[in-house]
């Protein structure tokens, strides 16, 4: 038995001013000029535009006391190029495989502690049971078997240093973000000591960890060929950084996920009953938990799609117009120093493109539905390239990670899902709201 709420949208703000201003308006904050882009023409435009015309690092440069000197948004873009594609490559479908015991192990041993009976709060049950997942399959053995507990305190303190106040002013001196900075140095303290075992050699693994040791930028040639600069490595800082990165990629918008998952399925029988005989038919146990398997469930695939089209984990896609003679978007031209925005959920709500748009029906994404040109289960692209909607961004900074979002989330929730069950929900309202209230994600616990 479950009890569950539902939430009902209103529209987020840009989608009223859009109707008023057509595909672009202009917002003033403090001194920055901010411009919507609202509509799949000027989002496609947005999506496809190369970084020296639109570039994330000035908008996103408040990340950088979580993430780090030297790496992401404080790097040069042939450099910060080079990391996507690491990411890219270390994602691959060998490294996925390789992660998807280690999910069936963390499911196993977190659900073994459940009782037979009793509340729980899905919202924490899936940011406890990811940040393992997250931490055990991105960060190596020695920290999920050593200080798993330790690296999940300090996410809290670098995930609570991320204020609005911050996107303003990251060196604001607020008590966040003396925690944000200690819980860094911290992390760097930690890792130093593997890293430094890592690369000796007396800890030896083929694992994320490892590909982000041994990594080197490309070697600089002049114009015959001639090496003048060897490419360096990570510093022990950087590869701290990007595994903050990834831990927040891994746990942030996949337990964001799950919780609404299971909040829009313990609220819909008709689609809970198609994903349970999905499951039972292809995953029946844990032997057939595979990487193919989990995969190959477009019917979890469908209604963790539409999840996301109603309650994206990042609600903003934002990036500052580079060139001098600006961008020109149709007749309009957004000046230089301009940040332009997305707005996920304007783009995933929008009327024109999602029949009955505030409604949780995965159906939509069957063949001969209305979006079905939407759903892609082989590069789950869902709708990016058309710029329809944007869950997972799009372009050439579509997230990297989706793919291992797709896994651990149906992962998880087959074992999650077998134990609770539904009842009749009451209503409750949300905006443009990342994150479910606690309340609003409670279950009564009930296993057969």
């Amino acid at each position: 038995r479950t009890r569950t709420h539902t939430h009902t949208h209103t529209q987020p703000p840009p989608l009223p001013r859009r109707s008023r201003y057509r595909s672009m308006f202009t917002i003033k904050v403090g001194p920055q000029r901010i411009t919507f882009m609202i509509g799949a023409g000027p989002q496609l435009q947005f999506i496809k535009a190369k970084d020296e015309v639109l570039d994330q690092a000035p908008v996103y440069g408040f990340t950088i006391p979580v993430f780090g000197n030297g790496i992401v948004y404080d790097s040069p873009l042939e450099e910060r190029q080079q990391q996507v594609k690491l990411l890219v490559h270390s994602m691959n479908t060998k490294g996925l495989e390789a992660m998807v015991p280690k999910m069936i192990d963390e499911a196993e041993e977190y659900f073994r502690e459940w009782g037979n009976e009793g509340e729980v709060e899905i919202r924490k049950v899936f940011s406890e049971l990811i940040i393992m997942t997250a931490s055990s399959c991105l960060m190596g053995p020695e920290i999920r078997e050593n200080l798993s507990s330790e690296i999940a305190r300090i996410y809290h303190a670098l995930d609570g240093g991320l204020t609005p106040l911050s996107t303003l002013w990251p060196a604001a001196p607020t008590q966040k973000h003396k925690e944000r900075d200690e819980a860094r140095a911290e992390m760097v303290a930690i890792f130093s000591k593997i890293i430094a075992n890592r690369r000796s050699g007396a800890v030896q693994s083929d694992d994320f960890l490892q590909k982000i040791i041994d990594f080197r930028y490309k070697d600089e040639v002049d114009g015959s060929g001639k090496v003048v600069k060897e490419g360096r490595g990570f510093t022990d800082s950087e590869v701290t950084g990007w595994l903050i990165v990834l831990l927040f990629a891994g746990q942030h918008t996949s337990s964001i996920t799950a919780t609404w998952l299971g909040a829009m399925l313990l609220s819909n029988k008709e689609a809970m009953a198609d994903c349970l005989a999905e499951q039972r038919a292809r995953v029946p146990d844990e032997a057939s938990l595979t990487y193919a398997n989990l995969l190959g469930m477009d019917c979890m695939r469908r209604a963790i799609t539409e999840t996301l089209r109603l309650y994206p984990p990042l609600i903003l896609l934002m990036r500052q117009v580079m060139p001098d003679a600006g961008l020109q978007v149709g007749e309009h031209t957004i000046p230089k120093g301009d940040v332009v925005g997305l707005c996920a959920p304007a783009s995933n709500l929008d009327p024109r493109y999602w029949p009955d748009a505030t409604a949780f029906r995965p159906s939509r994404y069957l063949p001969d539905a209305s979006n079905e040109a939407m759903f892609d289960s082989r590069s789950v692209g869902h709708g990016m390239m058309q710029g329809f909607m944007l869950s997972f961004g799009g372009g050439a900074h579509m997230c990297s990670g989706r793919r291992f979002g797709y896994l651990q989330v149906p992962r998880h929730f087959r074992d999650t899902s077998e134990t609770l069950r539904t009842c009749a929900p009451a209503a409750a309202s949300a905006t443009c709201r990342c994150r479910p209230s606690g309340r609003s994600c409670c279950a009564t616990l009930s296993c057969r």
